[in-house]
């Protein structure tokens, strides 16, 4: 803390500063209670006036292991807070399916997935946006690399030597680069 404490107004960023800085492992974020919470959180967490800032080295949700995640409150006096989200995470592929099933994902995705099975792993790179009095309004975009996977849809031949990436939001799925092999072919 810096400067004359009587004078201290952080929400405008006048009169002084205040930060704090703490490092945190094996902690959990578990905000909303229709998002599965991630657990095992290494990460340094600092409050900087009304922001808030994690920057986590590694996480878990599920058994998705969760890389180099950025996440902060841009403002805490803000009357409607929104958590964003900007981060990585690999693992089975047939584990993301997990996470969308019991996410608001499924619902966002018509559940597509609900008969999907998957083997092979893949890699994710997020960003998720949770107002967190509001949370319907979350916004998420991502990318999702299959690297060699088998596939298993409904009404779809089993997919294998999947590749390539998909390329989403809470409205739309589109492929870029994405090969397969269906039957034998």
């Amino acid at each position: 803390m810096s400067g004359n404490l009587a004078l201290l107004r952080v929400a405008e960023g006048k009169g002084g500063q205040c930060q704090l800085g703490v490092n945190r492992h094996d902690a959990t974020l578990d905000c909303d209670d229709r998002w599965p919470p991630i657990t095992d959180i290494a990460a340094e967490v600092r409050i900087d006036g009304s922001k808030l800032l994690i920057d986590a080295s590694s996480a878990r949700v599920q058994s998705a292991q969760i890389g180099a995640t950025h996440a902060e409150i841009a403002d805490l006096h803000d009357a409607h807070p929104v958590l964003q989200i900007d981060g990585t995470a690999s693992g089975p592929t047939i584990q993301f399916l997990a996470f969308v099933a019991n996410s608001p994902v499924a619902d966002w995705i018509g559940h597509f997935n609900d008969d999907a099975s998957a083997s092979g792993d893949g890699r994710l790179a997020l960003k998720f946006e949770l107002p967190l009095h509001d949370p319907a309004q979350t916004t998420i975009a991502g990318e999702y690399q299959f690297a060699s996977n088998g596939v298993q849809i409904a009404g779809v031949p089993p997919l294998t030597d999947v590749n390539g990436k998909l390329l989403f939001t809470a409205h739309a799925i589109r492929a870029t680069d994405l090969t397969a092999r269906a039957s034998g072919g």
